[in-house]
């Protein structure tokens, strides 16, 4: 009988640990800022400002969207699918080649560290905010 009680408080605390409500965060995100670096050499004034992220569906910390921008008067768009974590950061993996990684902060604002490898290696920093 112990062992069962035991058992059965153990059940109830893992489910209590393991139970995580994640914050939506469906919406579209505006780029507010970004920092890049571009072959290794800082990109002054990057042009992806224009850029935004729509999160169109989300079930508990899983979501997906898709990621816009605009380079040299041409509209691009990439799909993307990404989780929260148990401590609020952001995992965000798109289709075809980058991914990203980062937080929520106060006021609906996330910053997200997005990498992507060669032909031609980046590494940004981009702010957003949720309109």
């Amino acid at each position: 009988m112990k062992k069962a009680i035991a058992l059965l408080v153990c059940m109830v605390a893992f489910t209590a640990t393991s139970a995580f409500a994640a914050e939506s965060i469906v919406g579209t995100w505006d780029v507010q800022q970004i920092e890049m670096y571009l072959d290794g050499k800082k990109v002054e004034n990057p042009k992806a400002v224009d850029g935004y992220i729509e999160i169109t569906s989300q079930d508990g910390p899983l979501f997906s969207g898709t990621k816009h921008w605009i380079r040299g008067g041409k509209k691009y768009s990439e799909a993307l699918s990404g989780s929260i974590t148990d401590d609020n950061e952001i995992i965000i993996q798109e289709h075809v080649d980058g991914e990203a990684e980062g937080s929520l902060l106060p006021g609906d604002m996330m910053v997200l560290f997005y990498t992507e490898g060669p032909p031609k290696p980046r590494v940004h920093k981009t702010i957003l905010k949720r309109r």
